[in-house]
């Protein structure tokens, strides 16, 4: 059994590399951002323009550092609300296209090609 986390604070002051203060992050700010910016993203996958634009507005709205974090919260969430099932509806219709497969070795050659040193720890 994992220890129990302590829960986070509503809001943490997030600092530069030099650890000076640059800014408050308030954490449901984050989470709602993250998940709207998923969807958002999601409902114009097909419109590189129109991805740039919710980007920038994003950028515009949150700040830079808010939206650093909500991007990569974003990042999951696109997996676990939008890609997850759309991979279960593709390997239910079409099983034939091997799509997880796809993104297995997808991101094989990724982990080949991009060292990022993650493998060191144990990640890929």
């Amino acid at each position: 059994m994992s220890p129990k986390r302590k829960p986070l604070p509503d809001q943490i002051f997030t600092t530069d590399d030099d650890g000076i203060p640059n800014g408050v992050l308030d954490f449901d700010t984050v989470n709602r951002a993250a998940t709207r910016l998923a969807f958002e993203l999601a409902a114009v996958c097909d419109d590189e323009a129109a991805m740039d634009r919710v980007t920038r507005q994003y950028v515009d709205t949150l700040g830079g550092v808010t939206y650093r974090y909500a991007a990569a919260l974003a990042l999951k969430g696109l997996v676990v609300m939008v890609l997850r099932d759309a991979v279960e509806v593709v390997e239910h219709v079409a099983p034939q296209l091997g799509l997880r497969r796809h993104l297995r070795d997808g991101a094989v050659r990724a982990r080949e090609n991009f060292p990022i040193g993650l493998e060191a720890e144990g990640c890929g």
